[in-house]
């Protein structure tokens, strides 16, 4: 059903997400602490992810090594969306994209992760449509959109039937927050990706102002799950 999108939207954008790190105050097995090799790195360092899929506390669990060991694990929230794409053998590169601490504060940072998609994947970039009023918590779209968006944040696509029996409106949420929906083309695209049970993978590709109005643009990926 969905291999004339394949066709059609191959070459499309590489999902990038913005990563805290966690777990950078212990020492390693070997006894080197984690703030010493912190201490030495340099932002825009390259690190490897690395997969723990037996680790007793998170079966997502993703470690995060650099050059002289590992410095700590992706957080938890996230490692739970970002195990996937690596099971699923998507490629990655991750730097280390920002980089704090020292003196009285301990060292930490952030996490800058390119995936490549596994072949036969479905890429895009959508535009965010109905950032007005409020969700249902009460919250502005618009002030999410204007102070709680950056590039490569990660968002969560849902299907809303209620709004739309004949056309499936595709929710984009962001930490619990709705921040709008995709407009009818590119709802038209990821609806049948949700149903059909394909793993999504959507970002904050950029947002910026026109006319005073925030526009938000998602990159999404998408291939069938395992």
């Amino acid at each position: 059903m969905l291999q004339w999108l394949k066709d059609k939207i191959a070459g499309g954008p590489q999902p990038k997400a913005a990563v805290a790190l966690a777990g950078v105050t212990y020492n390693n097995p070997d006894g080197v602490s984690r703030q010493e090799i912190l201490a030495r790195m340099q932002q825009w360092e390259t690190v490897d992810l690395v997969r723990e899929p037996s680790n007793p506390h998170d079966k997502d669990a993703i470690a995060v090594v650099g050059g002289m060991g590992q410095i700590g694990w992706v957080t938890k929230n996230m490692s739970g969306i970002i195990a996937e794409p690596l099971d699923a053998g998507c490629s990655v590169l991750a730097k280390l994209a920002s980089l704090g601490g020292g003196g009285d504060k301990p060292y930490g940072g952030k996490l800058e992760i390119h995936l490549t998609p596994p072949p036969g994947a479905v890429s895009l970039h959508a535009r965010v449509v109905g950032i007005t009023g409020k969700d249902s918590q009460g919250n502005s779209r618009r002030e999410l959109a204007e102070y709680g968006t950056r590039a490569g944040q990660l968002v969560l696509l849902g299907l809303d039937y209620e709004a739309d029996w004949e056309n499936s409106q595709v929710t984009v949420d962001i930490a619990g927050d709705n921040l709008g929906r995709l407009g009818k083309k590119d709802a038209a695209i990821v609806a049948p990706m949700l149903e059909e049970g394909f793993y999504i993978f959507a970002s904050i590709f950029k947002t910026e102002m026109q006319d005073d109005k925030p526009k938000v643009t998602v990159a999404i990926v998408g291939w069938k799950s395992r």
